[in-house]
């Protein structure tokens, strides 16, 4: 199965998106105006109508029989796993998940002056989106939607309980276990008082804590890394073992599998899917367009079915979404992978990996609630990552991740719990 996704990615609707800005510029008197209309536009698709394709109304479920309705919003690997019975797609209406007030806000504020440099690298970021608007044919398009990807709204703060787990073609668990996430950004915060001064000084976009709670053989392993703000400066590692109780140092090898055997790689730890270097790959926007891709959940309950019982039992939606393509510049296990981005956060909501020949060999669902029906949003309206699925049709396996209610935003998370004597303190 070779990559048609980005060539049969077309759809009538897409004049929409593509004139929406020049229309804008043409209205209003001036171009700061325009400016600022359109940004409102992007993150507000949905605010006048919803996508509408006929046989694809809510309440309608895709199997072999019918599937060919979706054929201009479905990548060409779907339509085919739809087909052969792996799994049948449930339409939903369009949620309309608008940005934070103050992401926004940032973004209109200061957009305007961020540049991408021809060596890749940011300049004159601060807060909210990059490049809110981009041109899709323009040099660099893929690049900023890259940065976009990378500084999406997902709060100030949050943590999780994860549970992933290795299935084989009999629904068998091969592996197994249970961890405590906590993650707290100390830069370009909406609010700038969210910012951590300290961090800010030392160029660290946000610290992550993990400590493994099961198999037995593994609890009480913690990690601690540190995201540096600039790309170039390589991830730093504290790992504590309770076996020998001693702390070392060392890098974060994103292109291994988390655990050393999960379908995921370390760069696609979820809820980020993606946080590996931007310059060590080669970014192509290949398209802005409505598609039918994994939606959001009323309830944080999870489930998985489908063949194997590999696939998350999520509603699908239409919606606007960047079709980014991401190509690595070194080694790598997968030749390319394909995001579906959400027009409106910027989640990754589907993606699709290919080997070297360009090959289909893996498929990676991404599971989000809404956050009007989940108790850990506090109140901040962001996708909430209930689970995921990264299936590996080459190996026939699959790793499914499931957080179900546990994800909070914004917790109240010290700033002492992400140094390195908290994995001593907690270590004796």
């Amino acid at each position: 199965m070779k990559d048609t996704s980005a060539t049969q990615c077309s759809l009538r609707t897409m004049t929409w998106w593509c004139v929406s800005g020049v229309f804008l510029v043409g209205l209003c008197g001036s171009l700061a105006n325009a400016d600022e209309k359109a940004i409102r536009a992007q993150f507000h698709p949905y605010s006048h109508s919803t996508p509408q394709l006929p046989g694809l109304e809510p309440g309608v479920t895709l199997t072999a029989a019918n599937v060919h309705l979706a054929r201009e919003v479905l990548p060409a690997e779907l339509v085919q796993l739809v087909t052969a019975g792996d799994l049948a797609l449930s339409i939903h209406k369009t949620t309309d998940l608008p940005p934070r007030a103050a992401y926004l806000d940032a973004t209109i504020q200061h957009s305007q002056n961020v540049a991408l440099q021809n060596s890749g690298v940011l300049a004159h970021y601060h807060a909210g989106a990059p490049f809110p608007l981009v041109d899709a044919v323009a040099p660099q398009a893929g690049e900023k939607i890259a940065w976009n990807l990378r500084y999406r709204d997902l709060g100030e703060a949050f943590e999780l309980r994860a549970n992933p787990r290795q299935l084989n073609t009999s629904g068998g668990v091969e592996h197994s276990n249970r961890g405590h996430m906590k993650i707290r950004f100390g830069m370009y915060r909406p609010n700038p008082a969210d910012n951590i001064a300290q961090w800010q000084e030392q160029g660290i976009y946000m610290k992550n804590s993990f400590e493994l709670l099961a198999p037995s053989d593994q609890e009480g392993i913690i990690s601690l890394r540190t995201f540096y703000d600039d790309d170039t400066r390589r991830t730093e590692q504290w790992r504590y073992s309770p076996q020998n109780r001693r702390t070392r140092k060392d890098t974060v090898n994103y292109v291994t599998p988390i655990g050393g055997y999960y379908e995921m790689l370390q760069e696609e730890q979820p809820p980020f899917f993606f946080q590996g270097y931007v310059h060590e790959y080669q970014w192509h926007l290949n398209g802005q367009q409505v598609m039918l891709v994994p939606g959001f959940l009323t309830a944080p309950a999870i489930s998985y079915g489908g063949k194997y019982g590999w696939y998350p039992q999520i509603p699908w939606e239409l919606r606007r979404v960047y079709i980014l393509s991401c190509t690595p510049r070194n080694s790598h296990p997968f030749g390319k992978r394909v995001f579906f981005l959400d027009q409106q956060t910027y989640t990754p909501l589907l993606a699709i990996s290919y080997d070297p020949q360009g090959t289909f060999v893996r498929l990676m669902i991404a599971g989000h609630a809404s956050p009007h029906g989940h108790p850990g949003s506090n109140g901040v309206l962001l996708p909430m990552l209930v689970g995921a699925a990264w299936i590996n049709y080459a190996k026939e396996r699959a790793t499914l991740f499931t957080t179900g209610d546990t994800m909070i935003l914004n917790p109240p998370l010290a700033v002492q719990r992400f140094e390195l004597m908290e994995i001593l303190r907690k270590g004796k």
